[in-house]
């Protein structure tokens, strides 16, 4: 089977030598959740989308919806998982849900360990589950590499962790060692909560970096760009993924009242990309994520709000526009562009550019309809609009001030993208 290998650039990937986009949508359940006659469904759906890659948890999320199939991962010792004994059942449906994953040309990406299986982080005080033991990481690692490498799966070896605990590291830098060991060519990265710090050792061993800009109102757009401009510039340059932006439909947190729409996804996918995180972004659906279906009890309200019956949730508006950013950026040119703030003369919160390197082509996002001040000459650039939700194209009115140029405000009420190409 191929697999997603780094561009010698170091900043995308590749498969069979040609730029690939991951766009990864979260289904952190599959494993728990669905039936396989539902898994079949969702996975025609999400393809017909565009989507190209799922972002899986291997071990039971935490805070789905239940029940699900009811297959523990492990066997039982005194009804507490024995961490050391992998349940075979529990596997081999997992290996059922690939199968027919790849089978509809869907790269998988598995969360090894998420927090709150790990002690030192976060979500270890809830006890959802209980703490693995650091030195049964290295077997349930091995077995699950062992499992899933026929799948040619990218991973995570983190879920939505901190990174600022010993504990926690040593448990994922046995996660990484075991997983490199067993399936040597995988590519790895962490998961985190926002805002990480990764260290020297991680930095040097993972081979992408990924990020998570959350889920609270108050800063889950600004960490869009932030992160995705700190990674970028990171001294050991790897290609940055936005693994987790705000889920459509999802609550806006800690209790604040609203729901993320199409718009915010469509936001923070392309402020991401266009800011750094160059190798592609995840989207989530609230009610897909979970597999929720109504009347089931779901453990995360207080944060998440009340989740969507999954099969609502999986035709959210959002999809479309986060689609076309991905046909967007696999045009000719597209694949070079690279972070371009400079090129704002009148910078606003959330207008995010980038320009190819010899600056032949532009692309700036406006979230909100404004006009813009550039630093380059009117003269030297075809410039057009595109407006969402619709993506349609219209014609700007540039006016030259000296050597820069002032761009009218487009006709539409969203937000749009303005494309300028050299003349």
């Amino acid at each position: 089977m191929n697999r997603i290998t780094i561009a010698p650039a170091k900043d995308r990937f590749l498969l069979d030598g040609k730029p690939w986009f991951y766009l990864a949508d979260t289904i952190w359940s599959a494993f728990t959740s669905p039936t396989l006659r539902e898994w079949d469904e969702y996975l025609g759906t999400r393809k017909r989308q565009g989507f190209n890659a799922l972002q899986i948890n291997v071990l039971p999320q935490w805070d789905r919806s239940e029940p699900g199939h009811g297959i523990p991962p492990f066997l039982r010792r005194d009804r507490r998982f024995d961490f050391s004994r992998p349940n075979p059942a529990y596997f081999d449906h997992a290996e059922k849900i690939l199968e027919a994953a790849v089978r509809r040309g869907f790269k998988p990406c598995l969360a090894l360990l998420w927090c709150n299986y790990v002690p030192g982080t976060w979500a270890a005080k809830h006890k959802a589950n209980p703490l693995m033991p650091l030195g049964d990481v290295a077997g349930y690692v091995t077995h699950a590499a062992k499992r899933f490498a026929r799948f040619s799966p990218l991973y995570m070896v983190s879920g939505d962790t901190n990174l600022d605990s010993p504990r926690a590291l040593r448990h994922y830098r046995a996660a990484l060692k075991a997983l490199k060991a067993t399936d040597p060519k995988a590519l790895a990265t962490m998961h985190t909560s926002p805002m990480q710090e990764y260290t020297r050792d991680l930095m040097r061993n993972i081979d992408f970096y990924m990020y998570q800009s959350g889920h609270t109102v108050d800063t889950a757009m600004r960490f869009c760009w932030e992160n995705a401009e700190k990674l970028a510039g990171m001294p050991v340059k790897k290609p940055v993924v936005n693994g987790e932006p705000c889920y459509e439909g999802h609550g806006w947190g800690h209790g604040k009242y609203g729901r993320y729409r199409d718009f915010d996804v469509r936001r923070a996918a392309w402020s991401s990309v266009l800011a750094g995180a160059r190798a592609g972004v995840a989207y989530g659906a609230h009610g897909v994520w979970g597999w929720h279906k109504p009347g089931l009890p779901f453990p995360g309200t207080a944060f998440s709000d009340t989740p969507y019956p999954w099969r609502e949730a999986l035709r959210f508006p959002g999809v479309k526009s986060t689609a076309f950013l991905k046909s967007f950026l696999e045009k000719p040119g597209m694949q070079d562009l690279v972070p371009a703030q400079g090129i704002l003369r009148d910078p606003k919160p959330g207008i995010r550019a980038a320009a190819s390197k010899d600056g032949r082509l532009m692309v700036i996002y406006v979230p909100f309809n404004a006009e813009l001040r550039l630093a380059v000459r009117s003269k030297d650039y075809r410039m057009q609009w595109v407006l969402f939700p619709d993506r349609r194209t219209v014609r700007t009115e540039a006016l030259a001030e000296g050597a820069e140029t002032r761009v009218r405000m487009h006709a539409g009420l969203q937000d749009a993208i303005l494309i300028g190409r050299k003349r």
